[in-house]
């Protein structure tokens, strides 16, 4: 299973998987039952795997000027977001924190359909078409099966 994450560790960091990244973190061994833990794993996993997604669904679609494949990854953005929500509310997080979190995603949306309204007017006035991308094509057939 997918969801290799660098994290912080001491001075240059090291690359874990997930679930050891969030057992070493702490995170884990603070929820309580059994599917909290395994509830706070398949958020880790679910940051890793999106983070990964994220960059290369946006670099690809800057080399290829594909406004969909960019807008794919600013979406995994607003997801590793949200699964950071998910995560604070397996550990108890204060209720205010919570709505300002839910506010930044919702207001993240908003702000990812402006970016895909506006680029893709732009692309018609100018009739720009994107490049063929296969770094997209692949990470589209790899995200179906995660």
């Amino acid at each position: 299973m997918s969801g290799l994450v660098t994290v912080a560790h001491g001075h240059t960091g090291s690359s874990l998987w997930a679930g050891e990244a969030a057992a070493r973190l702490n995170i884990v061994t603070t929820a309580t039952s059994p599917m909290q833990r395994r509830g706070v794993r398949l958020e880790a996993l679910t940051i890793g795997w999106n983070s990964v997604e994220a960059i290369v669904a946006v670099a690809g679609g800057l080399v290829a000027s594909s406004v969909a494949l960019v807008s794919f990854g600013l979406d995994s953005v607003i997801e590793v977001g949200a699964a950071i929500v998910v995560l604070w509310q397996f550990l108890g997080i204060v209720e205010e924190r919570e709505r300002r979190a839910l506010k930044l995603i919702g207001g993240s949306f908003f702000a990812l359909a402006a970016y895909v309204l506006f680029s893709s007017v732009s692309d018609l006035v100018r009739q720009s078409k994107p490049d063929v991308s296969t770094v997209g094509i692949v990470l589209t057939a790899v995200s179906l099966v995660v």
